[in-house]
């Protein structure tokens, strides 16, 4: 019998060790995957930011300038937008289309609801734009900025969220239970801070 026992400790370190392998493996993979997401993601995020920044200022430039033909012509001559700010309308308006449609494949559920809101009000802007609704547009273009804003937060929250699971499989489990905390705490108030904007 006691021929048996070296040879089933050495059975059960083996197997032992390999679970051990096993485990640092997938923990290895998971993390690899979690970190390609997060990039991917925030790649995305980058494009939405500097698009959103690109169409909020470009409206603001056309607004102006539309407002400054009315008080040039007391309000009697043909509204024209200059052409490089209607190619500058026909860029942001050609990425965004790419952006808002990969919505599916790279939101989660504040940003994917931000950039339908964003959408919306962009949309409302430009056909008050080609209707020449001057009326309209200052209004519009603030609703579009406070959307921008939602946007932004939406981002934010969800980088960190992509960030809990990354934290969930690289690191130890009282330091995972630490981060984890703490960014849960910034998701929360990110999260009141969305509800808040008007």
């Amino acid at each position: 019998m006691d021929i048996w026992i070296p040879s089933l400790s050495g059975l059960v370190g083996v197997i032992v060790g390999g679970l051990i392998s096993s485990t640092a493996q997938k923990a290895m993979t998971f993390g690899k995957l979690n970190l390609d997401q997060l990039n991917a993601y925030n790649s995305y995020v980058d494009r939405i930011t500097a698009n959103i920044e690109e169409q909020i200022i470009v409206y603001t430039l056309v607004v102006t300038s539309l407002e400054s033909q009315i008080v040039a012509s007391n309000g009697h001559s043909r509204l024209v937008i200059e052409e490089d700010k209607a190619t500058r309308v026909d860029v942001a308006t050609v990425e965004w289309r790419n952006i808002f449609a990969r919505r599916y494949s790279l939101t989660g559920r504040y940003l994917f609801d931000a950039l339908v809101t964003f959408d919306i009000s962009r949309s409302n802007f430009i056909k008050a734009l080609n209707g020449r609704k001057l009326n309209k547009l200052r209004s519009l273009a603030d609703a579009l900025d406070s959307d921008r804003k939602r946007v932004l937060y939406a981002c934010r929250i969800g980088t960190l969220q992509h960030t809990i699971a990354l934290v969930n499989t690289t690191l130890s489990w009282p330091e995972r239970r630490k981060q984890r905390k703490i960014l849960l705490a910034e998701i929360e108030n990110l999260s009141e801070q969305l509800e808040a904007v008007n």
